[in-house]
């Protein structure tokens, strides 16, 4: 069964590593904090797509795609399963909110019932094929595995070479939503909708926990600190932002604004350990990896 981390990063990241246990975590996890937010059109975006239209290229994952009709028909499962989470009865979303959403299918029981597996929201259980279907005509699922006759680098050189340590400024994005000419409620309520965005910055923890584990480099776990006291800081402004939704006053979002300005400020504490990073990772191409 799938477990939610401490530190969840999106839908998706938990239950690839799930179907592939022996990728490593900070291989998968490697630039996930590349990417740039911005506010335009009177939502926020984000870029990271572009690192997932990598991602398989560069684990050597291969993927087959079938409708979840014929799925069912031909047995082929356990696979990733696309779908909404306004169709998700255990969703905090059902019925409310549409949202792109990985569930893991485990496998087709009978009377179109299929046993899937959530880490976020947590669920493990049966659930009706037509229920997951919605409105839509079709769902696909995808089955994905390794192609092993592919050569890979070896792992420090691997590191070395495709590592960015870059974190993009959101001196703009904190600047666009401050000066907007939304309502404080239509602020807050704009923050608190795409905070799955901001969780993709949990990628740095989650990278250096599973980097440290391989090379017990203490170094390591001092750029950890200062990323977790970034990513709380996010948490702390959405869930703000999330109170500030109720209480319709000027005061409140002061004092989210001032939480918006102190993420610049760790934002650049955050950069200096990227760069520390870096040096680090250049030291393990160079023969500083545990053999093991």
């Amino acid at each position: 069964m799938l477990q939610t981390n401490e530190w969840w990063v999106d839908c998706f990241s938990d239950k690839f590593l799930y179907i592939f246990p022996n990728i490593k975590e900070y291989l998968f996890f490697l630039n996930r904090w590349s990417f740039k937010l911005t506010f335009e059109a009177d939502t926020i975006v984000s870029d990271i797509t572009e690192y997932y239209s990598k991602l398989y290229d560069r684990l050597g994952v291969q993927e087959e795609e079938y409708t979840i009709s014929h799925a069912t028909q031909i047995r082929k499962f356990p696979a990733l399963l696309q779908c909404d989470l306004f169709d998700l009865p255990y969703s905090n979303k059902y019925q409310t909110q549409h949202m792109p959403h990985y569930v893991w299918v485990e496998k087709h029981l009978s009377d179109d019932h299929l046993y899937i597996s959530d880490d976020s929201p947590n669920f493990c259980g049966s659930i009706d094929f037509f229920t997951l279907l919605g409105d839509k005509k079709e769902m696909t699922v995808a089955n994905l595995h390794l192609d092993l006759s592919r050569e890979k680098e070896e792992e420090p050189i691997y590191l070395a070479k495709l590592f960015s340590g870059q974190i993009y400024s959101n001196e703009k994005f904190v600047s666009d939503i401050i000066n907007c000419d939304f309502s404080e409620t239509e602020k807050c309520l704009l923050i608190s909708d795409n905070a799955i965005l901001f969780s993709g910055y949990r990628s740095i923890i989650r990278f250096c926990r599973a980097l440290f584990e391989e090379v017990k480099n203490t170094d390591i776990l001092e750029i950890t600190k200062v990323a977790i006291e970034y990513c709380n800081e996010w948490k702390l402004i959405s869930m703000m932002c999330q109170k500030g939704i109720y209480i319709n006053n000027k005061t409140m979002w002061s004092r989210i604004e001032e939480r918006l300005e102190r993420i610049l400020l760790l934002e650049e504490g955050l950069k200096r350990e990227m760069m520390k990073l870096h040096a680090i990772i250049l030291d393990l191409k160079r023969g500083a990896f545990n053999a093991n």
